[in-house]
Formats: structure tokens, sequence, C-alpha cells
């Protein structure tokens, strides 16, 4: 008896050494130090059954009720246990059975709300890659051979993208979305391993409102919620009121002039080129090369129902010969616009970041690298 006593306290010592505590041993709770939380019951049984910490990852949540979302209308309302990659869905209509959360579709919705440009028509089926009529989309190589492995369409779902590039925090690279994963290709890593995106923690935990010493201005705060801005903004600077700007679009992309005031005082004039096709959206910034008294126009004859560009977009536009072929003429005059502009840490130009057209209440988000992004404001207050 002495000896069994003394191996029940070796093994309780052991315990919080392996991550599991003696109660959660007691009661067939797995629980993870990195995090704090635990998963037990047909949650725990369905994370270790389908992928467990590579597919899943560590729980971020207990088991709490949350909403999961249609094109932004509610679908179902129930017990779920968020993840670093995804959420747990515990169905009690459906007996108590657990699915994985479309967490990628709703993430994707998100992101494709923020086109300003048409999508690209429906694909067609590529040799070597596997067709997916419901979405339209290819599923290939080295994609497709992930997802057959680890669970296909009962664990994955359907293809919601082509591969693209995408930039999330500090990590930029190749992503294709999924009904519930991300797939991201690691260039940096040994091999160009595929991982699954952190979409759990993306959705939970990156609440940059909650960290940044600085807020996002009053009438944007519910957007500053969205993808966008916390996987790829970073924080916000101070905010500039009553900034002059303009915008104009064109057959393939839109370009948006934008004039601030800098640390000197003095007024830096930028023009933003964003190329709609192909998709994702990018961009490129220019100096405004225009001033007063100089010839608006190059005197170009556009086809029928299109316009040259004049003042700075038209020197910009006729100036950088790519400019001009990947947007074509442009399709709209330019519009004025007076703007609420906030800088953020991520913005590749230091002092615009956000740029919100406060009479058509739109706005733009440059981010870092090449990527920007448009949105409709949502209504406020928050809900």
């Amino acid at each position: 008896m002495r000896r069994r006593m003394y191996l029940l306290g070796i093994v309780a010592l052991l315990l919080p050494l392996l991550g599991v505590s003696p109660l959660a041993a007691q009661t067939g709770e797995r629980c993870f130090r990195e995090t704090g939380f635990c998963i037990s019951g047909p949650i725990r049984t369905y994370w270790e059954q389908n992928g467990g910490l590579a597919q899943f990852g560590v729980p971020i949540s207990g088991i709490v009720d949350d909403t999961a979302y249609e094109d932004w209308r509610s679908s179902w309302v129930g017990s779920v246990q968020w993840f670093e990659r995804g959420r747990l869905e515990l169905h009690e209509e459906l007996g108590g059975r657990v699915l994985a959360g479309r967490v990628g579709a709703e993430q994707h919705f998100r992101l494709n709300q923020t086109l300003v440009i048409a999508k690209p028509q429906p694909h067609q089926p590529q040799a070597g890659c596997r067709f997916f009529g419901e979405t339209q989309q290819n599923l290939c190589e080295p994609y497709l051979s992930y997802w057959q492995r680890n669970g296909g369409l009962a664990r994955m779902g359907l293809p919601l993208s082509t591969p693209a590039l995408l930039t999330s925090g500090a990590w930029s690279g190749e992503v294709q979305w999924f009904e519930r994963v991300r797939m991201e290709r690691h260039h940096e890593l040994p091999g160009a391993p595929i991982l699954l995106g952190r979409l759990g923690v993306e959705w939970r935990l990156d609440q940059p409102s909650a960290t940044c010493p600085r807020p996002v201005f009053d009438q944007v705060q519910r957007s500053f919620q969205s993808a966008v801005f916390h996987l790829f903004m970073g924080c916000p600077g101070p905010t500039m009121r009553g900034v002059r700007t303009a915008e104009q679009y064109f057959e393939r992309g839109v370009m948006v002039w934008v004039e601030v005031p800098t640390a000197s005082g003095a007024l830096d004039r930028r023009i933003f080129v964003i190329r709609g096709v192909p998709l994702p959206l990018k961009y490129d910034v220019f100096d405004d090369p225009w001033t007063e008294g100089q010839p608006e126009s190059g005197n170009l004859t556009p086809p029928p129902g299109l316009l040259e560009p004049k003042r700075g977009f038209g020197q910009v536009w006729r100036s950088f010969p790519e400019v001009r072929d990947d947007l074509g003429w442009a399709t709209e005059g330019e519009v004025g616009h007076m703007a609420t502009v906030q800088p953020f840490q991520s913005a590749v130009a230091p002092h615009v970041g956000l740029v919100w057209f406060e009479d058509t209440d739109f706005f733009f988000a440059f981010g870092p690298g090449t990527q920007v992004t448009a949105f409709k404001r949502y209504p406020e207050p928050l809900p």
C-alpha cells in the first residue's frame, strides 16, 4: 500500500509538468498550460480524432455561447469552443454532434466585402486539379494533397478562392481559402510547408482597441473590428480631420489623391494608384507631380464613353506606362471629398493609413506592402 501511495504521489507531481492537472486527470479533461484552457467530452473526442494540435491548435477559450454567420446573417447559435485555428461547435439540435465551424467562410466573406472592383468570371476546370462546381474553384497542388490528407470536405470544406497573396501581421505569403480553414504556404520555412492559418486567434484575440494606446476614430469603430484592421494595419495614430481628397475610377482600378500636413506644416500630396485586376487589390504611391498653372490635360482622345484623367491623376497616368496599361481609361470624372485621415503603424506611407470620405461614408485602408482594401462603413453605434 505504501509503495502504491508513493507511485500515486509521483504521478501527481508529474501531471502539471505534462500540462495536465490532477483534477483534469480525474474529470477526463485535457488542459493546456499555454493558454490555461481545457477540453473535454465530445469536443475533446472530435479534437483528438481529427488532427488535434496540428489541425486545431490549443484551446483559447472555454465553452461559450456564440453565433455563426452566413453572409453577415445569424445562421446558428449555440455552445462552441475556440481554438488557435478554428471553432468547434456543439450542435444539440443534431444530437450533440460536434462540427468544425465555417470560420474560413466567415472570414473570407468579410475580406471579400472589401473589394471595390467586380469579381472575375467563374473559373473553368484545370488539368491536374479538382474542380468544385459549387464554388467554381479549382483545387490544385500542393493544396490538393494537403486537403486530401487532412480530412478533405468534411474537415476543411469547399475551396472558396484561388491561391493569392495575403499579409497577416508580420507574415506575407500565398494562401487559399476554404469553408473551415485558410491554407498558408510558408516559403520562409524549409520545404515551403502548408500550415493552417490561426483563424481562431484572429477572430478572438487580436483586438487592437484593447492594446493600442490610441483608438481608431469613433465613426468607424465598428469597422475597426473587421479583419483588415486587426490583421493588417497595426495600431492607429493621431486623427486628421478636414483633409482634402479626391478619387477617380478607371476601367480596371481607382486613383485616390490625399493632401495632408506634415510635421513641418508643409502639405504632402500623394496619389494612390489601386490596381483592381487581377485580384487581390494592390496599390502604389506617387508624389503628386501637378501644380497650379501647368496644363491640366494631355489632349488625348479617349474611346467613346471614357475619359482622359487630368491634373495630377493625368500626369501620373501619362508618365508611367504600366499605370496606364493597368488602369485603362477613366470611366468617371474626378470627384473631390473632405475626409478624415488616420495613419496606422503598418501602413506603407507613415502619415496615411485610413482615408474616410465623410460625404459618401466610404473608406480606403492602405496597409503594409501593396495591400489595400475598401469598405462601406458599417452602421454605428455598435450593437
